[in-house]
């Protein structure tokens, strides 16, 4: 999906009042993921490598929504490297974790 496309549907999003305000980006990374033709996924060592954070601050963000993970069954957790690349470089929130 091209980001023209991407950004017509925040307009929308943000327009209808039964959205929170809050769910938009995880909505538009949701939709971002499900239709990004190559992922390249990566393990949660790295990723927490990356993101120089422990385990338990890797699962606070995937439970706050700031991250997405793929499940493939409960012991195999991946990432997508670019989502975390993104992260990492918008810097992660210091408060409230």
């Amino acid at each position: 999906m091209n980001q023209k496309t991407i950004d017509g549907i925040r307009i929308i999003l943000e327009s209808d009042d039964s959205v929170p305000k809050n769910k938009i980006d995880t909505i538009l990374r949701s939709i971002q993921q499900t239709t990004a033709p190559h992922r390249h996924l990566i393990g949660a060592k790295e990723a927490m490598d990356l993101l120089a954070v422990s385990r338990p601050t890797l699962r606070k963000y995937v439970h706050q929504g700031l991250i997405t993970q793929v499940a493939f069954s409960s012991r195999k957790i991946r990432f997508d490297e670019d989502e975390i690349r993104r992260f990492a470089s918008n810097g992660a929130p210091t408060e409230g974790i």
